[in-house]
């Protein structure tokens, strides 16, 4: 007699051999709220043809990326060499005017010197030592009665600070020549105005006690001389290096019109 009820029908479910199918996990939809990962596989190359535009895309685009670094750094560069350039031209016509500053008293300076040279001659001690009591007094300091005016020092800081920064390699070579050369003449000229302004000292220390002896008058007029030689050289000098470069530039400010200027003296 056969077996009934529910204990009976699940053992001829068994016995039927009916599979219940199983889930693959691979086969869940991921969880509410979480995207799934779309991975693209690389296409694999089918000719050489193929490959070779891959490499041509590749190549180009780094010389894109190669071409606007190289763009921005030059204008970078660009833009220093002109701030450089404006420094340089000041800096420059500064060193014009100091030099034109020393040219317009010249005669003056020359002038004097030519004086003491005849009271040396003169043989007169007395004269002398008066001539350059005037000289010497602070009272003729500002305008200036000395044997040498007051001097602006010549200045190379920007060309220095230009040089040892590397912005002269990025200017055209015509224009860099042309401020190496402007910048030659202010440090010959102001190699000259070293040397021959500190003769104004000494020649005012030995005039203020100058006693007559031909020895001592030699010695003196020998720096005079010497210093007039210089102020007639400089007179004449058009400093076309530095005028080249300056061009039109103007100052905003002249720093030599604070300097004494030179006045005769006479005894």
């Amino acid at each position: 007699m056969g077996e009934t009820g529910e204990d009976g029908g699940q053992r001829a479910r068994m016995d039927t051999g009916t599979a219940v199918p199983a889930h693959n996990a691979a086969s869940t939809p991921p969880p509410e709220g979480e995207a799934g990962v779309d991975i693209h596989k690389p296409k694999p190359v089918h000719s050489i043809r193929e490959f070779l535009n891959e490499i041509l895309v590749i190549i180009t685009g780094v010389l894109i990326a190669l071409g606007l670094e190289q763009a921005v750094e030059s204008w970078h560069h660009a833009e220093q060499v002109a701030d450089a350039r404006e420094t340089l031209r000041e800096e420059l016509a500064v060193n014009l005017a100091a030099l034109r500053h020393t040219q317009r008293n010249s005669p003056c300076l020359i002038a004097n010197a030519d004086r003491m040279v005849a009271l040396i001659d003169s043989v007169d001690p007395a004269k002398i030592r008066a001539f350059a009591r005037q000289a010497n007094d602070p009272a003729h300091t500002a305008p200036g009665g000395r044997m040498s005016p007051g001097m602006l020092s010549l200045r190379l800081r920007a060309w220095e600070t230009a040089s040892s920064s590397g912005l002269l390699a990025y200017m055209a070579p015509r224009e860099k020549l042309a401020f190496a050369a402007a910048y030659s003449r202010v440090d010959l000229e102001k190699r000259y105005r070293v040397l021959f302004s500190d003769m104004s000292p000494e020649i005012g220390a030995r005039a203020e006690v100058f006693d007559g002896s031909h020895e001592e008058a030699q010695a003196l007029k020998r720096l005079i001389i010497e210093q007039r030689g210089f102020y007639a050289t400089r007179m004449k000098s058009p400093f076309k290096e530095i005028v080249d470069v300056v061009g039109d530039y103007k100052l905003r400010d002249d720093p030599t019109k604070a300097l004494p200027t030179c006045v005769p003296i006479g005894v």
